[in-house]
């Protein structure tokens, strides 16, 4: 099978070592070298080359490298991004939300799929509170999975708030430390995976949009 090659970013066959299986027709395998919020190498320019490119395509970040965004990613189209080796980490320290006291800063405002794989999500921005992956109002996301990931921040956090409009949440094998504050975890899916998770936040975990989801039952 040909891998489609996106300029600019360094596209990579991914080894069996890093964990990463065969992709589907027409995805892309992007690899991430740069922690800045810009340019050849970093995070952005692949989540953007990642909405073009029909298919799941998979993104993975090297090894220690800990992106810091100045602002949210918008994930358009599905994607799996993966921490290679011992992990990555992407921080919020550089951000700070659109208007004071109006709205959350976001780390991932997704429309599409969007699953993440052994990374550390620092949800501390420079002031406000702060949510890790949000869906858009209005849209509908057939699924959000995290696995071995780790979320931190500070009172008023949330890890993963998608209200109505994910039809899958899968969270397994994560930590969630100082979110939750409304929630660890928010949304009201059709499907639901939640297993060998850590959740410190005295909130702990909510599914609170609907008593009559798979999620309440």
């Amino acid at each position: 099978m040909k891998k489609a090659v996106v300029p600019g970013v360094a596209a990579a066959l991914l080894l069996s070592a890093f964990g990463v299986g065969v992709s589907p027709a027409h995805a892309v395998e992007l690899r991430v070298t740069s922690a800045e919020d810009s340019g050849p190498g970093t995070l952005r320019e692949a989540v953007e080359a990642a909405n073009a490119s029909p298919g799941e395509d998979t993104i993975v970040i090297a090894e220690g490298l800990n992106v810091q965004p100045e602002s949210p990613f918008q994930v358009n189209d599905a994607v799996r991004i993966v921490g290679e080796g011992n992990g990555a980490g992407i921080s919020l320290e550089r951000q700070s939300p659109p208007a004071a006291g109006l709205e959350n800063t976001k780390m991932f405002s997704v429309a599409a799929s969007l699953s993440i794989e052994n990374l550390t999500l620092d949800l501390k921005p420079k002031r406000g509170k702060a949510t890790g992956i949000e869906g858009w109002l209005g849209s509908t996301v057939p699924a959000i999975s995290a696995s071995n990931c780790r979320f931190f921040g500070d009172l008023g956090t949330s890890g993963i708030s998608v209200g109505s409009s994910a039809s899958s949440i899968r969270v397994v094998d994560s930590t969630f430390e100082g979110v939750g504050t409304p929630f660890a975890i928010r949304g009201n899916p059709e499907n639901v995976e939640i297993a060998r998770n850590t959740i410190t936040d005295p909130f702990g975990l909510v599914f609170e949009l609907g008593a009559s989801s798979a999620a309440n039952q």
